[in-house]
């Protein structure tokens, strides 16, 4: 029941994330069905750069992500309630 919620759950998030208007996806295909031949035109000449566009959304989403978590969990690891429920664990400085 938990793989079949997962492979559900994965497949809605792609089918969401295809939808993104970026030129290498199919969300900038339902853009130039419904906007004028010549910014659908100037959409089909400028595809290359959706690619590039979409490489640098990833590599900013992935940076920003993990630097929120690094930073979440050293802030974790320097609480009080943390070192007096942990005291095996090391203290951290930031």
């Amino acid at each position: 029941y938990k793989m079949f919620t997962m492979a559900v759950a994965l497949n809605l998030f792609l089918a969401f994330f295809n939808l993104i208007p970026i030129p290498p996806l199919d969300g900038s295909r339902i853009i130039q069905g419904l906007c004028s031949p010549q910014f659908a035109t100037w959409l089909d000449e400028n595809a290359g750069r959706g690619q590039f566009l979409l490489l640098i959304l990833f590599i900013l989403v992935n940076t920003c992500f993990f630097f929120l978590v690094d930073k979440a969990s050293v802030g974790f690891t320097n609480s009080a309630a943390n070192r007096t429920s942990f005291p095996h664990l090391k203290q951290v400085k930031v």
